[in-house]
């Protein structure tokens, strides 16, 4: 390994999300973040956790809030109705 970083540089090309928890402080928050990214976009993620911190205890924090986003009201609109011309279309729709 030529710096310390070396790891977390690789991982940041292959993953959807990374991060190197340094800092107990923002911990909690950051590893939510990082599984937000794997839970919306369904790619690995990867999170970096240095010996010297793997004991640190982190402030009481809550449980993970999923972040989602809502669907566009007018492209839903659009689907709904392809998805309904297609069964309307169809010899046998049951």
């Amino acid at each position: 390994v030529r710096e310390f970083d070396t790891q977390l540089k690789v991982f940041r090309e292959l993953t959807v999300d990374s991060v190197l928890i340094d800092d107990a402080e923002t911990a909690a928050s950051e590893i939510d973040r990082v599984l937000n990214s794997a839970l919306r976009y369904k790619r690995p993620v990867y999170i970096e956790l240095p010996r010297d911190i793997v004991a640190l205890p982190i402030k009481p924090y809550r449980a993970l809030r999923r972040e989602t986003e809502g669907s566009e009201a007018e492209t839903l609109k659009e689907a709904l109705a392809e998805a309904t011309a297609i069964i309307n279309k169809s010899k046998s729709p049951s």
